[in-house]
């Protein structure tokens, strides 16, 4: 038979890169941590949860664990689905993909880039795949059985098979009906049985057994081959599924007044058209902002429901309990994030919500308790820097600014993000800040930097406090300095503070407005943990009713930027001012008219500097990225980066190993975030999606005839002699493992695999490495 489309390649978990030749994307090894779900798969040995930016997910242990794959982050993955043991998937648009190895590699199948997909089901064993006015049948190979036409009055596509019978939306009201046996079809109109009169579009067609279920506007019907009924009108719409002629829906209610919905699963009585609540009342975790796109039972008790921001519930005894695997809303959601090392990584959101990776943002969750005072209190704004601290993976804290003694003004954890209690510290109580908090790990103290003012139209003040904290948040010295304020702390060398202050003399007001005739900085320096601090230099910036925010530390540099303007508004201007500690040296080195500082500021990633910037054009913001190739001998010499068609992204970087992106994809319209680390420069190219895990270079000669050999890096924390190292045929079968490879171990985290492939017959084959929780599957071509 005649092959309809050809196989294009195979894709490992390496990505395609997408980002432009000159983009600090080809500077990292990255992978998002953010995703949107669509969907979840199970072949009786993996489950999968896939979704948008090319994002699949895999457990190996019914949920408890999961690994990342990303194929093309364009890759918008609609639906999978299995055939025994493997699992075929479709994306939105022009490819069908496969995977025979539980999920860890994908072959790639293009149909053209005029193909649109929305939906895929294996039946009979055999693909039936929904594009445009169409469904393909194909099988395990990709090729071509049958293809039917569909006739519709929309372009809403979607279907279902029941007993042999492919049901399909065809428009308002309408059902196509084609018999598989006979290739037949017949169509049924709702308003000539007088369901509806001006009928909406058929949606969300799903089947059980001999049942197929549609939805109406939100009211759910039936119809059993023969007859079409109502079975139930939801409170809510949500989503559902059918099982063992059971049919149930899962919907949450948010309460905007609490920050915290109500999750419900009901089962529905088709003949009372009433429903019984299944869930246990109550949440295991602190849940607010949930979306869901998908419900599916893989087994008869086991249940998935996955959906927006990493979404993934789960229940085991066939929804009475529901156990949340995975959600980091990046929706509505905001706050800076503080990595730790490659697995673990703390955000606090809006209302004292703290939510933990502890695998490297595969997934994410929020703590187990809610506070009504979470929100009465209005623990609201941690994305104000200094505001959110954690001084490690377990400890962390958001401040309230209060000003009545005795009231709750501390969120903090002591525990990793699992449970989050509030406390009164009385001595933070004070007048509010007008510039930014500062925050910082020093000397096993934290080093809390409240810049605070006071004014009426008789006198004004400006002043700091700084206060030392042990690890339980209380009160070890307050240190108060008059009449200037902190905008920059950070330890250097020897452990010395040093911090930028502005300093404010003789204030005058005029038209209710105070300004200061003298006002100049300095740069002070500690070495008692921020007690006592001596002067080290003043020097001048432009004079301005603003002052420069964001400045960052890069080594013995602390970088400057200040966006300033005239009195009258009428333009800005922002200089970047670079002041080395050691030799006491302020330059600018640069100006622009153009650009804003955001909060993000300077970071320096691989001995490259890079300023984030915005620039304003036709009342549009958008994202400039400056980048300075070599910050000690050309401080002045900056270029800025090719603006990405497709993202708007931030950069902030806590070490070369710990960076994070942050920005906006125009492709999907949603929020993205990557965990990054800087390339290392090596013999040999390594690309790969998971940090500080384990590499395998590409198999070389590929195609091969007599042997093949591999470069890999592993985590030196684990032993090599303990990985499993197999290779798989086509088919699936494991043909060789770990005895029949030559290994030339390098150091203590690489070495050389070689394998005799001279004895093996011309085809495709896989090799997979495991060790520890790390797994690799790479694909290669033998030649005769």
């Amino acid at each position: 038979m005649k092959k309809y489309i050809k196989l294009l390649a195979f894709i490992v978990i390496n990505s395609i890169n997408i980002f432009s030749q000159d983009s600090i994307f080809n500077n990292l090894e990255y992978y998002r941590v953010t995703a949107n779900y669509n969907g979840s798969a199970y072949n009786g040995n993996t489950i999968l949860v896939y979704g948008v930016g090319g994002v699949i997910i895999r457990s190996l242990d019914d949920g408890n664990n999961w690994l990342q794959t990303n194929l093309n982050d364009s890759f918008n993955i609609v639906k999978i689905t299995n055939i025994n043991k493997n699992f075929f998937g479709i994306i939105d648009k022009r490819y069908i993909i496969k995977s025979i190895d539980d999920g860890r590699t994908w072959q790639q199948y293009d149909f053209g880039d005029t193909t649109d997909f929305y939906k895929i089901i294996a039946y009979d064993d055999k693909l039936y795949c929904l594009s445009k006015f169409r469904i393909l049948i194909l099988n395990h190979q990709m090729e071509l059985l049958k293809n039917y036409s569909l006739i519709s009055d929309t372009t809403y596509f979607d279907f279902t098979i029941t007993n042999n019978n492919l049901i399909y939306s065809a428009g308002k009201g309408k059902l196509g009906i084609i018999d598989l046996t006979n290739d037949n079809t017949n169509f049924i109109d709702l308003k000539d049985i007088g369901i509806c009169s001006d009928c909406p579009v058929i949606k969300n067609l799903f089947s059980d057994a001999d049942i197929t279920y549609f939805n109406l506007n939100y009211d759910l019907y039936e119809y059993d081959g023969n007859n079409i009924k109502l079975i139930f009108t939801p409170i809510k719409s949500g989503i559902y599924a059918a099982n063992k002629g059971e049919v149930f829906e899962l919907y949450n209610i948010i309460n905007t007044s609490s920050n915290l919905d109500s999750l419900y699963f009901i089962k529905i009585n088709k003949v009372t058209k009433k429903d019984l609540q299944i869930k246990k009342p109550g949440n295991d975790r602190y849940i607010s902002g949930l979306i869901f796109k998908d419900l599916n039972f893989i087994t008869k008790d086991t249940i998935i429901a996955v959906g927006k921001d990493k979404l993934i519930y789960m229940s085991y005894n066939r929804g009475t309990n529901w156990v949340l695997k995975s959600h980091f809303n990046v929706s509505s959601d905001y706050g800076d994030i503080f990595m730790f090392d490659s697995l673990h990584s703390n955000r606090a959101s809006k209302y004292a919500k703290f939510v933990k990776t502890t695998d490297g943002g595969i997934t994410w969750l929020p703590q187990k308790n809610y506070n009504p005072n979470f929100i009465n209190l209005e623990f609201s704004d941690p994305s104000n820097f200094g505001k959110t601290f954690f001084s490690d993976k377990n400890n962390g804290f958001v401040y309230r600014q209060e000003k009545i003694k005795g009231e709750l003004n501390l969120a903090y954890t002591k525990d990793g993000c699992e449970t989050v209690n509030l406390k009164n510290v009385d001595e933070l109580i004070i007048n509010p800040p007008d510039k930014s908090y500062i925050s910082l790990y020093h000397n096993n103290n934290i080093i809390f930097v409240i810049p605070s003012f006071y004014n009426n139209k008789y006198i004004v003040d400006k002043y700091t406090h700084i206060f030392r904290l042990n690890d339980t948040l209380g009160l070890i010295k307050r240190t108060f300095i008059d009449s200037a304020q902190i905008l920059f702390m950070d330890k250097f060398e020897n452990n010395v503070l040093y911090a930028i202050l502005i300093n404010y003399r003789y204030p005058r007001i005029e038209n209710n407005h105070w300004y200061f005739d003298s006002l100049n900085y300095s740069l002070i320096s500690s070495v008692d943990n921020g007690d006592s601090w001596n002067k080290e230099m003043d020097f001048d910036l432009p004079k301005s009713d603003f002052w420069p925010s964001s400045i960052t530390k890069v080594k013995d540099n602390i970088f400057i930027p200040f966006t300033y303007y005239p009195i009258d508004f009428s333009s800005h201007k922002t200089d970047i001012f670079l002041l080395n500690i050691k030799t006491k040296q302020l330059n600018k080195i640069l100006s622009d008219d153009s650009l804003y500082v955001n909060t993000y500021g300077i970071i320096s990633i691989n001995d490259r500097t890079y300023f984030n910037g915005n620039i304003l054009t036709k009342d549009k913001w958008c994202a400039e990225i400056l980048v300075n190739d070599d910050i000690d001998n050309q401080p002045t010499v900056w270029r800025a980066l090719p603006p990405q068609k497709r993202y708007r992204y931030f950069i902030s970087a806590k070490n070369d190993s710990l960076i994070y992106l942050f920005g906006y994809d125009s492709l999907f319209n949603s929020n993205v975030i990557w965990f990054a680390k800087s390339k290392k420069i090596t013999g040999v190219e390594v690309q790969t999606e998971v940090l500080n895990k384990m590499y395998l270079t590409p198999p070389s000669p590929n195609p091969a005839k007599d042997f093949v050999k591999t470069r890999i890096y592993w985590d030196n924390n684990y032993d090599f002699e303990d990985a499993s190292i197999s290779v798989y045929n086509i088919l699936g079968y494991q043909i060789l493992d770990k005895k029949q490879f030559s290994f030339t171990q390098i150091n203590s985290y690489s070495g050389e695999l070689i394998w005799d492939s001279s004895n093996y017959p011309s085809g495709v084959y896989f090799i997979s490495v495991k060790l520890g929780p790390n797994s690799i599957t790479l694909p290669l071509v033998i030649i005769h």
